[in-house]
């Protein structure tokens, strides 16, 4: 029940207990209860305070894609690929969504006889980086999937 969950972060906030990572936990409750607005303050106030960075961005970038901001959504992606110490699997996933927002953007801006071109030099890449990043993880099936799709649907093979 996200509705009780989001009271009980209220209270603790009320109450000025110490919760580690306060902000990140907040903001992954109301993403859950698609309160996406309060979400986003609240990974913004988590990376202000740097607690669990990496992991607000992502949620961010979630948010974003959701709301169509697909540009903001790039950004935050690129964000958490600047980071240190990434676990492989986030950089995987990460660099595939970054393909998948090269696409959506090129489609809702470009005729569809220009979008072979942006595939190839902008979405595609993305897939192979993300599959060179662990290409045994349970994933890269995705990934090589959507990959093999995309090349079909753009006359790429």
């Amino acid at each position: 029940d996200y509705s009780k969950a989001i009271s009980k972060f209220v209270e603790v906030k009320k109450l000025n207990l110490p919760v580690d990572n306060y902000y990140y936990e907040l903001g992954k409750t109301l993403y859950f209860a698609k309160e996406y607005d309060k979400a986003k303050k609240s990974f913004s106030a988590s990376i202000k305070n740097k607690k669990q960075v990496t992991g607000s961005f992502f949620y961010l970038a979630k948010i974003s894609n959701f709301q169509k901001e697909f540009r903001q959504a790039k950004i935050y992606l690129q964000k958490i690929l600047v980071s240190k110490n990434l676990n492989p699997m986030v950089i995987q996933e990460a660099l595939f969504q970054l393909g998948d927002l090269h696409l959506t953007i090129a489609k809702a801006e470009l005729k569809p006889e220009d979008l072979g071109g942006i595939v190839s030099k902008h979405v595609l890449p993305y897939y192979e980086k993300a599959l060179k990043t662990d290409p045994s993880s349970v994933y890269s099936k995705k990934i090589e999937k959507k990959a093999e799709l995309v090349k079909k649907k753009y006359n790429l093979l």
